[in-house]
């Protein structure tokens, strides 16, 4: 059946818009892959003169990606400084302290520059190695980096994406089984004992708080993920982690910090569909007041912690204008808005945490606390923040 000159035109459009998408896809392809072919390979060097704790160009003959050409360009030209500190967060004369507080493992009978294990077999025996300031510097600059920018680390580092993610999952899963149950998920008594409380204490009244045995702050946290389909579009998981108040799917922290801009507990992670209330009687918060280490002393929170007592101190509810009551509100106000902060610095310094991640895929739990570890540290070996 002879086809009419309308058919036609269009068979004719049609096949004239696939040929020009298809050769629009490949200019973009094009253009992606001269980008990463272009891009300045830099690899940053320590002050030991190694770029990034390896010892020989050797050293990277396994992991080498064919269309990133010569690996010497890779640290031409050098980081500055500054541009030091804000891929890694720290600074260079830094890296040797970080390295000690974490203290990662030494694999016997391997050469310095390659001794932490990334990858082991089935029977838990490691089969890839890299140095541990390779494997630092890779967390850190994966942490400062937004999900969306992942493939910037390919140029960056001159690895493959599963290289990087090979690294940075090392790490987080060392983190997460060594210091997160000691130093994030309980308030760590030998750090925060009696002294320092009173310390804290004594800090808050200088500054104004006139309340006696005030020594931190206290509030629940709302961490964003990507929706849950496990069971399906609509099922009991995504509808335990949906939260109607947020508008959105993911996991509650509670988050107890101090006047000096140190974390001291984020406990969780939960079900993002739970109040801070909730959270709080789950964590155990009023034992820790009450017979705890925080035993004797005060945190402030917001309206959710209405049943707390004097244990922790919260704004009152419907103030009438002009009454005590709402001049309370106002006195606290500036003090409580102070874990707020804390909170916002979190995501400021861990620029991955901005990004919803996949509950499937990922372990967006061992992010977050790995997280507040590494803002901790960075804390304490800069003697405070921009909260403290």
């Amino acid at each position: 059946m002879p086809l009419s000159s309308q058919a036609r035109f269009r068979m004719s459009a049609a096949v004239a818009l696939g040929l020009s998408a298809v050769f629009i896809l490949s200019i973009a392809a094009s253009d992606i892959q001269n980008q990463i072919d272009n891009a300045p390979r830099v690899l940053p060097v320590l002050s030991n003169g190694n770029p990034a704790g390896y010892g020989t160009w050797r050293d990277f003959r396994d992991y080498g990606a064919p269309h990133y050409g010569g690996l010497g360009s890779m640290i031409n030209p050098p980081l500055s400084d500054a541009e030091f500190k804000s891929h890694f967060l720290f600074g260079r004369d830094k890296i040797a302290e970080v390295l000690a507080c974490l203290q990662f493992p030494k694999t016997a009978g391997r050469p310095a520059n390659r001794d932490f294990a990334i990858r082991c077999d089935r029977h838990g025996n490691p089969i890839r190695w890299v140095g541990a300031e390779t494997a630092l510097l890779v967390f850190l600059k994966r942490l400062r980096t937004r999900g969306d920018a992942v493939i910037q680390l390919q140029s960056f580092f001159g690895r493959s994406e599963g290289w990087i993610s090979l690294v940075f999952n090392a790490v987080v899963t060392f983190i997460a089984a060594v210091w997160v149950p000691i130093k994030i998920q309980r308030l760590d008594e030998r750090v925060f004992n009696r002294f320092r409380l009173q310390d804290y204490a004594k800090c808050l009244w200088r500054n104004g708080l006139y309340i006696p045995h005030v020594v931190g702050f206290v509030d629940g946290t709302f961490h964003s993920i990507c929706r849950p389909g496990g069971d399906g579009y609509n099922g009991t998981l995504q509808q335990a982690f949906y939260n109607a108040s947020k508008k959105g799917h993911g996991l509650q922290f509670e988050l107890i910090t101090f006047p000096d801009g140190i974390i001291g507990r984020a406990f969780g992670p939960l079900a993002g569909r739970h109040h801070d209330l909730y959270v709080a009687r789950k964590s155990g918060l009023r034992d820790l007041l009450r017979t705890g280490a925080l035993k004797g002393f005060r945190l402030f929170g917001d309206k959710a912690y209405l049943g707390f007592r004097t244990w922790v101190l919260h704004p009152f509810v419907n103030a009438l204008p002009g009454s005590l009551k709402a001049k309370w509100n106002t006195y606290t106000s500036s003090y409580r808005i102070e874990v707020e902060h804390d909170i916002g610095m979190l995501y400021m310094h861990a620029c991955c945490l901005t990004s919803d991640m996949r509950l499937e895929t990922q372990v967006p739990e061992d992010w977050f606390q790995a997280a507040v570890l590494i803002v901790n540290i960075h804390t304490c070996v800069y003697h405070g923040n921009q909260t403290s």
